[in-house]
């Protein structure tokens, strides 16, 4: 759960990036329905969520080694020793340290998120979210682990280690985090990723021993060997 240090509190879903655990987002099932085959309202919520997976993926990729130091500053600096959920009003990577196609990506996320289920309005009892002006990024982070509990997407490779990005945004009194999920053979991460990201296996390592940090580093090596 996210930590809340703000007296204004943040609204966020109980989700957290537990990697290799059972409350992990899951990949589409190659069983499922074809698109094709699907009511049109149906069609239309899968090509949202892959629209907000994709570019979750790409507004990680873009953000440079300066941003993501910034967003997060406050897991490796403040609170090293801390689940990397952090988040304190002022303290993260500000929309206005963005640039303009980073801007539209966020301002386009929150839109996919607020929207995402156009037929039930999401948390409809709470607070509406402040100005995307006031938009903040924190806690950008990845995993990857080899995994036999995954499914991969259909345009993927079957087998492979998985590789996990997210990051949190809080737009007071209301946050959320996004997340992409699928083959690390299958993506390039950006440099600015790997040199200044979170890894959250290895961070879970603080707590646990080591052992997922060893874990992450092999599959981390084996994914990356060419790149």
């Amino acid at each position: 759960m996210t930590r809340l240090r703000e007296p204004l509190r943040l609204v966020l879903p109980m989700l957290v990036l537990a990697v290799g655990c059972s409350s992990s987002p899951r990949a589409p099932d190659r069983n499922a329905e074809s698109p094709s085959s699907m009511p049109p309202e149906a069609q239309e919520r899968a090509r949202l969520a892959e629209e907000k997976r994709d570019l979750t993926l790409a507004f990680i990729n873009s953000l440079t080694e300066a941003q993501i130091e910034k967003a997060n500053r406050l897991a490796t600096v403040d609170y090293p020793n801390d689940p990397p959920s952090q988040m304190e009003r002022g303290k993260g990577l500000g929309y206005a340290d963005l640039n303009d196609a980073q801007k539209a990506m966020l301002e386009r996320l929150w839109e996919l998120y607020l929207t995402r289920r156009p037929d039930r309005p999401v948390h409809a009892s709470l607070s509406p979210p402040g100005p995307i002006e006031e938009a903040e990024v924190f806690n950008v982070q990845y995993a990857i682990e080899h995994r036999s509990d995954f499914t991969f997407p259909a345009d993927q490779p079957k087998e492979g280690p998985v590789l996990t990005v997210s990051f949190q945004t809080g737009r007071y009194p209301r946050a959320t985090i996004f997340i992409w999920q699928g083959n690390a053979n299958a993506v390039k991460l950006a440099p600015a990723l790997l040199a200044k990201g979170i890894d959250a296996v290895a961070r879970e390592g603080i707590r646990t021993g080591g052992e997922r940090e060893r874990r992450s580093l092999a599959a981390k090596e084996a994914a990356h060997r060419q790149g």
